[in-house]
Order: C-alpha cells, then structure tokens, then sequence
C-alpha cells in the first residue's frame, strides 16, 4: 500500500502491513525444525516431511500447516500418514512420486485451481501408479 501526502507536503511514504498470523513450526519426527538451520530449499525436489506407512497428503505453500496439523491428527488416532510438501509445482520429482504413488492412498490438498495446482501434473496415472486419490 502507498500512500501519497498532498502536494504542498511533496512527501512520499509507503505503510506495509500483513494480515498473515502465527502458524506452527512444522517439525521432523525427532521434533526438530524442518525449516530450521541447515534447511536448504532444493528446486524441483519434494520435501518429506513426515514419512508414512497408510498414504501421503500432498501439499504446498499455505496449506502446509494446516495439512500438518490433520496428518497429526491422524498420527493420534493411530493412521500413520505422511505429509509431502510439493514446493516446486513445475517440476515432477519422480522419486517421491514413485513413493506416494505406490501408497494406499493419496491426499492432494491446495488452495489452487485444479488446473493450475498440483492435479495439473498427472503424475501418479501417467506413470503407472494407481494409489487410491481422494
């Protein structure tokens, strides 16, 4: 946001602001950080989050958090679910396709349109893994 003082005051001063709000810290298994020291972005790799045995969410930017929260969720009720971020859309990662592809289930989860976000990609169909894609 810019804003403009009048012309007499011939000053210029720029307000920013952001509406965002506190999220968690999205943790390792251990309980460390994630995006802590030593956290290193890699262009076109997906990022594991937490390993699962009964599916993957797949998931990216904003819904990050909250996708960490239900795979916790889950972790409690005793569903070992997996959580991928996918932070390069663009890019198929063809190791944690194979991955979350030969799980039971897949979750993709995104704030995108499904022409444009994750679903764009049709990786799991395309290569010849059927997980069951809610």
């Amino acid at each position: 946001m810019i804003l403009w003082a009048p012309k007499s005051a011939d000053l210029t001063f720029t307000v920013s602001f952001s509406t965002r709000a506190k999220v968690p810290y999205i943790l390792k298994a251990d309980g460390s950080k994630f995006f802590g020291d030593g956290y290193e972005f890699v262009p076109g790799k997906d990022e594991t989050i937490l390993e699962g045995t009964a599916g993957y969410i797949v998931t990216f930017g904003d819904m990050l958090y909250r996708s960490y929260d239900a795979v916790l969720r889950l972790r409690r009720e005793g569903l070992e679910v997996g959580l991928i971020n996918k932070s390069t859309l663009n890019i198929v990662d063809e190791e944690t396709t194979k991955k979350v592809g030969s799980s039971p289930f897949v979750l993709v989860v995104e704030t995108l349109n499904r022409k444009t976000g994750v679903c764009f990609v049709p990786c799991p169909l395309s290569r010849w893994l059927t997980p069951y894609h809610l």
